[in-house]
């Protein structure tokens, strides 16, 4: 429902509609300084997770993200995506006063800062003055100007960036006029009454349409008409007398329904393209849209001209006017238009003049040509029309060609540099929209030609311009701040390595925007693992001594047996047998008796092999020690002893434990693979249907690979197929890449106590991907490795982390670490930054040490082992 108590807004103007320009003129001058972007952070030991804990970073980092001591932020706007990345949108201060256009965007993944784009300062700021002093000084300011005011008006104190300090100013809202028109204008002027600069405005959702060419005739007006006249008729007592529409069924004009229905599509636009649900991101901004046929003083009226254009207004922090001319009803893009300088308004709040104004009108012109193709529903594949932004039957943009409409420019180097249009804000818009043309249709540069850029489509292309629009982007961004932007934003919504990042680059390269950029390669990936093929179902373990088929009796020979019946002859039916076909029947026969005679044979001399155990189930296989036993003579097969009812221990992965049964292990074995059928099921890729078996023979516990595609390892040797291997409690079985344990309860390995005690100093690594210890007496004699390779003494399974990355030596009482050539290197932490470690040299590891294997961190303790199991 809306609200019309506008008089009381009327004095909070900061709107664009007026006739002349009088910026400063240039984004990098003082008090108006494009960002920086910022990627040089060092990684936080407590991941930011809160905006507390922001703070704390802040006050902490200021040098760093180039703010004074004195300085001190507010919370503007806060992101929380689902994928680890927060965004948060800050105001600096100094002595709590806002200094004039500097918020900045800080950019955090898992709680670390990755990348910042600022507009902070850390010049001194002079005392600031009382508020009768700035209230003078502001009066003074609009005198000289010959802008004139009615109170009451509106003074925020700010600090405004001059050449070596920051002065106290303030920024002005109020009614102001200047030769009898309207201002509109925000005026940010000095405590000595100097003006500092005058920025226009033009920035929507909920909406009220006033059809103001029927308001006019129904309370009798026919005079030239300013928007401030238009909203004191629509607030005043002419409310009675026409009230505005609020949607297409309150609707009493045509004009009204035609709008009404653009503003529905277009809000469903915003909501099935982006899950934008305002023009805000608190979506309490009520648009007050007026349509009608003539214009005044470039805003709709009662009287005057037939002017074609339409305008945005932004009156407060909750309202915001559109002026839509009457024939522009049949251009769905300049609604739209109009629309997205209200979501960039409240968004970025891009500063409507150079390249600021023009990013705010190329996001725009983006989101217009975007609704065209919607609507056509063709915003996957949008047709050549599509790409030209129309003003009634004229095109006044050419996405595709810029150049062939009034010769716009194409590319950064032949950007507009003058003062008229705000600093070349429709002008220069046409640079950022070629580079969206060829991020969405992908190709070279249409007029230059040069590297392909690739194709990512409008709507992904849309995505990123909403999403750093509304996120990144800030006050006083120009071109080369915005492809970081949009860059981080297709990051953020694709992923890190993903095309779109790339393709925002390269777009931004084809229209000469500078800019210093690599692709993101993501790190080594394990050595691939193609799908297992399936093991054929079988009985692992199967029975040696199958009951053969029955053997039927044979036919008695009458020759030999004379009570036997006589074998009558065959009697061949001319028409049908031949002697041939009986022949053929007999050879058969024969053949049948063969082979049965074959199979006899085979199961007679298998019952009588010699050697053959009483349990045969492990029969077929030598039984060896364990790779790390003193004795490497293989051990007689001996028949098994039963042990008594209960678990003999557990069979550990990271998520689960698996008892093992006594009584199963004498009998059978106990099968492991990731077929349903076996006795332990492991849902992993690289595991095989029946991968292997664990049995007790002689009151040792052996592992048995019954034939897996990717081995078994036992300590970090691959043990042959079919051959059964000791093992020892709290031993490391990987199976291809999973890595499990055989322990005695249910506890981390590293804490079992039933395990026997060592008194060698012991190097614990603690990491997100588990703690691992290794042990003084191995690093002594030989050099423990360290990496994805499921062969390294110690095996940590990191995309970043090379297949060998180092190795860990224990030398006259001191640990040491190298790195062996791996791929993105290791890092130590000292004075809270990263020094890589050369390869080869022999870095001397402390207790508590932080140390990097590529980006994994490890945390280094040297205290006592709980037990000699090395992971």
């Amino acid at each position: 429902m809306i609200r019309f108590a506008f008089l009381s807004i009327l004095f909070s103007f900061a709107s664009i509609a007026a006739a002349e320009y009088e910026g400063t003129g240039n984004n990098s001058g003082n008090g108006l300084q494009a960002p920086r972007v910022e990627t040089s952070f060092e990684p936080v030991n407590a991941p930011i997770k809160s905006e507390s804990a922001l703070q704390t970073w802040i006050s902490a980092n200021k040098a760093q993200l180039g703010m004074s001591d004195a300085s001190n932020i507010k919370m503007l706007q806060t992101t929380i995506e689902n994928n680890g990345y927060s965004i948060y949108r800050i105001q600096q201060q100094v002595n709590d006063i806002d200094v004039f256009a500097h918020q900045s965007v800080l950019i955090f993944s898992q709680g670390q800062p990755i990348s910042a784009h600022l507009s902070s300062t850390e010049l001194p700021a002079k005392d600031p003055v009382n508020k009768a002093e700035l209230e003078l000084a502001v009066k003074q300011g609009l005198a000289n100007l010959d802008v004139k005011y009615q109170d009451p008006l509106q003074i925020q104190p700010v600090y405004w960036k001059a050449a070596k300090e920051l002065i106290p100013a303030a920024v002005v809202k109020g009614k102001l006029t200047k030769n009898d028109l309207d201002y509109f204008y925000t005026l940010v002027i000095s405590s000595s009454g100097q003006l500092l600069s005058a920025i226009p405005n033009r920035l929507d959702f909920d909406y009220g349409l006033i059809d103001v060419d029927e308001m006019c005739q129904k309370v009798g007006y026919s005079l030239p008409t300013s928007a401030v006249d238009l909203l004191i008729m629509a607030d005043s007592g002419y409310i009675q007398t026409y009230p505005p529409a609020e949607s297409q069924s309150t609707s009493s004009t045509t004009k009204e329904r035609k709008l009404a229905s653009m503003l529905d599509d277009a809000n469903a636009y915003l909501r099935s393209q982006f899950n934008h649900t305002g023009i805000d991101r608190n979506n309490n901004v009520t648009v007050l849209a007026f349509v009608g046929n003539k214009f005044f003083e470039e805003s709709l009226s009662c009287a005057g001209n037939n002017t074609t254009n339409a305008f945005w207004t932004e009156l407060s922090d909750t309202l915001g006017l559109m002026h839509i001319h009457a024939p522009l009803l049949q251009n769905p893009e300049v609604i739209m238009h109009e629309l997205t300088h209200g979501i960039v308004a409240y968004g970025a709040g891009l500063i409507y003049q150079q390249q600021s104004g023009a990013l705010n009108e190329a996001i725009g012109d983006a989101f217009g040509v975007g609704f065209v193709s919607w609507k056509n529903k063709r915003v996957n594949a949008p047709a050549p029309s599509d790409w030209k932004l129309k003003l009634g039957n004229q095109v006044i943009r050419d996405f595709s060609y810029p150049t062939r409409v009034q010769n716009m420019p194409d590319h950064y180097s032949d950007r507009y540099t003058g003062s008229e249009d705000y600093g070349g804000v429709h002008i220069n818009s046409s640079i950022i929209n070629h580079g969206f043309y060829l991020l969405a249709e992908g190709g070279s540069h249409r007029r230059l030609g040069g590297k392909k850029v690739p194709k990512i489509g409008m709507k992904k292309a849309l995505q990123i311009w909403q999403y750093g629009a509304t996120k990144i982007l800030t006050q006083t961004s120009d071109f080369e701040d915005a492809r970081y932007a949009f860059a981080r934003s297709a990051e953020i919504i694709f992923g890190k390595y993903a095309v779109e990042r790339t393709a925002v680059h390269m777009a931004f390269d084809a229209i000469g925007v500078k800019g210093q950029w690599t692709k993101n390669v993501p790190p080594p990936k394990p050595d691939p693992v193609p799908d297992p093929e399936p093991d054929p179902k079988v009985d692992p373990i199967p029975d040696p001594d199958p009951i053969p088929d029955p053997v039927p009796d044979p036919v008695p020979d009458p020759k030999l047996d004379p009570k036997a019946d006589p074998v009558p002859e065959p009697k061949l039916d001319p028409k049908t047998e031949t002697t041939s076909d009986v022949d053929k029947d007999i050879l058969l026969v024969a053949v049948g008796v063969l082979l049965l005679f074959l199979v006899i044979l085979i199961f007679v001399v298998k019952r009588a092999r010699p050697g053959k155990p009483e349990n045969p189930a492990y029969a077929p296989y030598n039984v060896t020690p364990s790779p790390s036993s003193e004795n490497n003579q293989p051990e007689k097969a001996l028949k098994p002893k039963l042990v008594a009812e209960g678990n003999f221990g557990y069979f550990a992965t990271d998520e689960q434990f698996y008892a093992l049964s006594n009584k199963d292990l004498t009998d059978k074995g106990i099968t492991i693979g990731r077929s349903s059928s076996a006795n332990i099921t492991l849902a992993h890729p690289s595991v095989s249907s029946y991968h292997l078996r664990l049995f007790l023979h002689d009151k040792h516990l052996y592992v048995e690979d019954l034939g897996s595609s990717y081995g078994t390892f036992v300590d970090g040797e691959k043990i042959k197929k079919h051959q059964a291997t000791r093992l020892n409690i709290g031993e490391k079985i990987v199976l291809s890449d999973l890595v499990c344990h055989i322990t005695k309860s249910k506890k981390p390995v590293s804490q079992h106590n039933d395990i026997a005690q060592e008194t060698e100093p012991t190097l614990s690594l603690i990491s997100t991907k588990g703690s691992f210890q290794i042990g003084s007496k191995e690093a002594s004699t030989k050099d423990v490795t360290i990496g994805r390779n499921t062969t390294c003494d110690v095996v940590i399974s990191h995309d970043s982390i090379s297949g060998r990355h180092g190795s860990f030596h224990f030398k006259n009482g001191q640990w040491h670490y190298q790195d062996t050539g791996s791929s993105y290197g290791s890092f130590v932490k000292k004075a809270e930054r990263l020094v890589q470690i050369d390869k080869g040299t022999q870095l001397l590891l402390e207790d508590g040490l932080i140390l990097y294997l590529a980006d994994l961190k490890v945390e280094v303790s040297m205290d006592k082992p709980q037990s000699k199991v090395t992971l």
